[in-house]
């Protein structure tokens, strides 16, 4: 595909008010031309109707790339996930490919995936691809589900597939749910979440990285305990030695205007280091200050002071790449939410001494705090469904950091910027434009499919914001992919 013809960028989903009549989404552009350029974008044009017409379901988005015969083939995997009842899911896997043309073909709808013991995949958080294999992660099980690509895009409409099961629950400790999945560098990395049943008391998180052994099925090596909630794996590379990034809320979402403190943070860890003598540590934590105090409703309602750190972006490249820490604080009224960025370069993060709060490390090693980018969910203008955000950092596949993005999305609003604008030194900040504003859905999944094309020069993949993962394709096929 040429550089400037437009490709696939972002695929969303959304829900009406009462969660249904669901639809998948994609947002469609070309590259950018330079440091100034954000690229030409085109407005989200709806892709298919999801046709969900039950109660409570939950849409999530994947995307791999099938590299049969040496051609990348963009995949997107949208999972439909229902409540049974009982606190436990049910979910079917479908496959489509997509087109920035017309309607998306479908592979395969519907599909039931079960473990290996006939108990079925129920709620998947994560999906990472590993050669010709999709791992899942489930928040309801333990166990890690693999597939390959092949059987699951031959599998008939309305079947059920059985998959290689992962067993990972003698490592895990108690009230253990996973959260998120990544492959990186032939190893598969695991984040799962710890809390009590009602989720009103969190637990360190545990982070799991599996090999794979002669029979070449994936076996444990090493665990590490991380922050409470910990939400996402993000690699960066720093002094030749790529390292995982994993950012926590520090526990439940506090929908009162306070904050966790010191325990949302940013662990980090060696990814392929003895764990045992060299375990994850907190780099950076939030600020400990309390909640803002309670106004009249005919007040207006208080800046706060402090923030949870709940994600981070960041580019994987030689030198010092750029990072971005995305922090945010619910209002009281557990309607509307105050949003934070923060920008620096990798070497300065990994310079700031472990343990250091926020703020401190703002000043101290000068991150630029992006004013511009705070934004006040109650705002009428901005219909935020604001428990949902996300950060995707979109890597240049010439590896040109002048030609990255920066997507936010923070309810329904979506915006991007140029990152380089904030975290060069010397260069004034640009602005976070305003991309497009989804009026009228509630949008609860997101995934940056141009990644999975992006990242086939670095083999990794990698889970963006909340639940979006992407994977590595042929280094030939990094410049587009073919339907």
């Amino acid at each position: 595909m040429a550089r400037h013809e437009n490709k696939l960028i972002i695929t969303y989903t959304g829900m009406n008010e009462i969660y249904q009549n669901g639809k998948l989404m994609y947002i469609a552009g070309r590259e950018n031309s330079g440091p100034d350029d954000l690229g030409t974008i085109v407005a989200p044009i709806p892709a298919r109707d999801v046709n969900i017409a039950s109660s409570v379901p939950d849409l999530v988005l994947f995307s791999y790339a099938n590299t049969t015969g040496g051609k990348a083939r963009l995949r997107i995997v949208l999972v439909k996930i229902q409540s049974v009842g009982g606190g436990t899911s049910t979910c079917t896997v479908s496959v489509y490919v997509p087109s920035i043309d017309g309607d998306w073909i479908s592979k395969t709808e519907d599909v039931k995936i079960n473990y290996a013991d006939g108990t079925p995949l129920r709620n998947p958080h994560g999906m990472a691809d590993v050669g010709d294999k999709l791992c899942f992660i489930d928040y309801e099980n333990l166990n890690i589900a693999v597939v390959t690509e092949a059987a699951l895009e031959a599998a008939g409409d309305d079947t059920t597939l059985t998959a290689e099961t992962v067993l990972v629950e003698d490592y895990l400790e108690e009230n253990a749910r996973g959260q998120s999945i990544i492959a990186l560098g032939g190893k598969v990395y695991a984040l799962y979440i710890r809390a009590n049943t009602q989720a009103t008391e969190f637990w360190p998180s545990q982070l799991l990285r599996l090999g794979f052994n002669q029979a070449g099925s994936l076996a444990f090596e090493a665990k590490t305990f991380v922050g409470k909630n910990a939400q996402a794996i993000i690699p960066v590379l720093y002094n030749g030695v790529i390292w995982l990034l994993i950012p926590a809320i520090g526990g439940r979402q506090l929908l009162t205007g306070a904050t966790h403190g010191t325990d949302s943070n940013i662990c980090v860890v060696k990814a392929e280091g003895d764990w045992d003598i060299e375990p994850a540590v907190a780099k950076i934590t939030g600020d400990v200050y309390p909640p803002p105090a309670p106004t009249p409703s005919t007040d207006p309602v208080p800046d706060p002071t402090a923030f949870n750190i709940i994600a981070v972006g960041a580019a994987m490249r030689s030198g010092s790449s750029r990072l971005f820490i995305l922090t945010q604080v619910y209002n009281q009224d557990a309607k509307s939410a105050f949003w934070e960025l923060y920008g620096a370069t990798v070497d300065a993060f990994f310079s700031i001494p472990n343990g250091t709060s926020l703020s401190d490390a703002v000043t101290s090693t000068k991150l630029k705090s992006v004013d511009e980018g705070m934004v006040e969910a109650a705002d009428p203008a901005l219909p935020y469904s604001v428990y949902f955000w996300d950060l995707l950092y979109e890597q240049s596949h010439r590896d040109d950091e002048d030609e990255d993005r920066l997507w936010i999305a923070l309810g329904s609003p979506l915006l991007v910027t140029k990152p380089n604008n904030y975290s060069s030194p010397g260069k004034p900040k640009g602005p976070f434009i305003m991309y497009y504003c989804i009026g009228g859905e509630n949008v609860n999944s997101m995934d940056l499919p141009i990644e999975t094309l992006h990242q086939a020069i670095r083999k990794v993949s990698l889970k963006r914001g909340m639940r979006g993962a992407v994977r590595a394709v042929s280094q030939a096929a990094a410049a587009g992919s073919e339907q």
